[in-house]
């Protein structure tokens, strides 16, 4: 949860920084304020053990900024958290995947560098 939330909080400062674009809505700094807000909400529901809260903030996330941090990306931690006892082991890999597929794919912008 809290590497979660850092990294949201890095995604958020970025996207602050980050000048509009009129011609390209997915990839605004309003589309990448909305998915960092979801990201830290999320992580301060796995901290707080409200998996159900966070499962909902990352799947939001991974809806708000397809042209930066693609969907499908977020799609083992989705998974991860849709099950209704805790996780199984092998859930935990794709999870893993997903934060290394999210910090590749945000790489160009220097999200988690």
């Amino acid at each position: 949860g809290r590497e979660l939330w850092t990294a949201a909080d890095e995604l958020l400062e970025v996207s602050v920084a980050l000048e509009v674009n009129p011609n390209n809505r997915e990839d605004s700094p309003q589309a990448l304020t909305a998915a960092a807000t979801s990201l830290r909400t999320a992580a301060e529901a796995i901290l707080d053990e409200d998996l159900d809260t966070a499962w909902g903030e990352i799947e939001v996330a991974s809806q708000s900024c397809p042209a930066t941090l693609p969907t499908e990306a977020f799609q083992g931690l989705v998974d991860l958290f849709s099950y209704v006892e805790l996780a199984p082991r092998e859930a935990w890999p794709p999870a893993s995947a997903s934060l290394r597929a999210l910090a590749a794919g945000g790489r160009p912008l220097c999200f988690f560098c």
